[in-house]
């Protein structure tokens, strides 16, 4: 009995003795974006154990992570809540930080118009098609300049992630008529303009 007292009595200084951690983290990498790998640095004082969440606002799935430090890719656009729980050597005393984190998309902007010069198909719409991701519009409104990307009036316009794009177009339906194609890239808030010249 007094055996077991003992080590009541030594568990209980033990766990007084233990200091409650300080958990804190910050992330390493700026610019969080899908498929992109974000490195979060432990900074926790006085933690042994820890324990990671991840909570994805899309679909409220939980993910939950062991390690000391994280390593994580989101797989999609979105808020993310991460949850650090770190906890003392006998795991008597524990503490948690949490923080958002908003995952977006590098994105620009596409604009195709046509000019007003005479074509034998003039009545018909210019028919646009961007890949990847099978993107189609089209065009049946003519400018004499170069629009800007709010310029929506009769042009097709898309917005697109940062990459290498090809297009190809049509103007009405006939196969006398005449088509385009080419490629593109689109850079972080920028706007491309592609004349449809007739």
């Amino acid at each position: 009995m007094r055996y077991i007292f003992g080590l009541i009595l030594i568990f209980i200084i033990a766990s007084c003795q233990e200091k409650t951690p300080d958990a804190y983290f910050k992330v390493s990498n700026e610019g969080n974006l899908p498929g992109k790998e974000i490195k979060i640095i432990n900074q926790t004082i006085e933690g042994h154990f820890f324990k990671w969440e991840v909570l994805n606002y899309a679909n409220y799935f939980i993910e939950e992570f062991s390690t000391k430090d994280l390593t994580y890719t989101p797989s999609k656009e979105g808020q993310y809540s991460i949850t650090l729980k770190a906890y003392s050597k006998n795991k008597t005393k524990s503490d948690e930080y949490s923080k958002s984190l908003i995952v977006e998309a590098d994105k620009g902007k596409v604009i195709f118009y046509r000019n007003f010069n005479y074509s034998a198909c003039t009545s018909g719409d210019i028919f646009v098609t961007i890949s990847p991701g099978n993107h189609e519009g089209s065009i049946y409104s003519s400018y004499n300049y170069v629009p800007n990307c709010t310029t929506t009036y009769g042009n097709y316009i898309k917005e697109l992630e940062s990459g290498e794009y090809s297009y190809t177009a049509r103007h009405g339906y006939s196969s006398n008529c005449k088509k385009w194609s080419g490629n593109f890239t689109i850079t972080k808030n920028g706007c491309y303009p592609i004349l449809m010249a007739l």
